[in-house]
C-alpha cells in the first residue's frame, strides 16, 4: 500500500530586485506589468511563468525603461529596455547601477543608462513601493529591516533616497 502525505506548504518569501528586500506576497503587491511590455521581448514572452509585477519604470524620449519580476524567476527580476519593437533584457542590478556593457554585450546607443534615467527608476521605485508597502513609513521601515544599506545602493539611487526619505 501506497500512502502519500500532502502538507500544506508556506509560501516562500520573494525577493524585490531593487532594495533587496524579501517580502510576502500576501501582503505586498506590485502592479501587475502590461502584457504588451513582456509580449516585446522574446524569452519573457516565451515563459510559462506569468504574470510579471512592475517595480520601476521610466520613459526618457521613445525609449521605455523597466523592472519587473514575477514570483518563480531563479533570479530576482529582469531589467528591459524597450524603443518600439526592440527589446533588450538586462539583469535589473546593471540596469540600476548605470552598467552598459557585461563585459561581453553592450547595450547600444539608443539605450543609454544616464543619470536622468536612473534618476527616474528611481523616483518611480518609490513610487509604486510606497503603494505596494501600504506607505512611505511602511517602505521605509521594511528597506531598515531587511533591505540593502544606503551606502550598498547605487549613487543616484542612493541620492534619491535620501530625497524621499525628507519628503513628507
Amino acid at each position: 500500500m501506497l500512502l502519500v502525505c500532502t502538507a500544506a506548504q508556506a509560501q516562500p518569501p520573494y525577493s524585490d530586485p531593487i532594495f533587496g528586500m524579501t517580502y510576502d506576497a500576501k501582503l505586498i503587491h506590485f502592479e501587475q506589468a502590461p502584457a504588451s511590455v513582456v509580449s516585446r521581448c522574446q524569452t519573457l514572452k516565451n515563459l510559462k511563468t506569468k504574470p510579471f509585477w512592475l517595480f520601476a519604470h521610466a520613459k526618457i524620449g521613445d525609449t521605455d525603461y523597466f523592472i519587473l519580476s514575477n514570483r518563480t524567476t531563479d533570479v530576482s527580476g529582469v531589467g528591459l529596455i524597450e524603443r518600439g519593437n526592440e527589446c533588450i533584457e538586462w539583469l535589473p542590478e546593471r540596469l540600476i547601477n548605470g552598467e552598459s556593457t557585461d563585459g561581453k554585450d553592450t547595450l547600444p546607443k539608443w539605450a543609454p543608462l544616464t543619470d536622468p534615467v536612473l534618476k527616474a527608476l528611481a523616483q518611480d521605485a518609490f513610487r509604486r513601493y510606497t503603494q505596494a508597502f501600504g506607505g512611505k513609513n511602511s517602505f521605509l521601515e521594511a528597506l531598515k529591516k531587511g533591505g540593502l544599506k544606503p551606502d550598498e545602493l547605487p549613487k543616484v539611487f542612493r541620492d534619491e533616497l535620501a530625497v524621499f526619505s525628507l519628503q513628507p
